[in-house]
């Protein structure tokens, strides 16, 4: 901290102490401090002595594909790329809905569906009971 005795300007005999602190050093510091932690923290940690375990990727189970579910401008219903009728379509994701509870299933709709066939669509869906379900949409060409 330096101490400067300033002149006030108002009376030319008196004079105004005024403290301030040069940062500029400490914050040097602070910054070398900062890189040397940055530079020795990974370090650090590859010298743990540690003996990992083995595994190989092909006895990891793969997350299941997803499943699609279609529906297209003409009320044609379609698993995947089988075509199904809708009386059976409930039925088919009823059995594959006890097999994979947890299957992820994706509803592709045509654009010129009315929204109330669309919701009807996830209402099956859901009804099956799969809790994972995602509609389906294509990003606009900005070509």
């Amino acid at each position: 901290m330096a101490l400067h005795l300033l002149d006030s300007g108002d009376d030319p005999g008196a004079m105004a102490p005024v403290a301030d602190i040069n940062v500029t050093p400490f914050v040097d510091v602070m910054l070398v401090l900062l890189v040397i932690f940055i530079l020795t923290a990974p370090l650090m940690l590859s010298q743990l002595p540690i003996n990992l375990p083995q595994a190989s990727l092909d006895a990891m189970t793969r997350p299941p594909q997803p499943m699609i579910v279609s529906m297209d401008e003409h009320d044609a219903y379609y698993l995947g790329a089988e075509r199904v009728p809708y009386d059976q379509l409930a039925q088919r994701l009823h059995a594959v809905a006890e097999r994979e509870p947890d299957r992820i299933v994706y509803v592709h709709a045509d654009r010129a569906l009315p929204y109330g066939k669309v919701v009807g669509l996830l209402e099956l869906v859901g009804a099956a009971g799969f809790t994972r379900v995602s509609l389906v949409s294509r990003a606009p060409d900005h070509g």
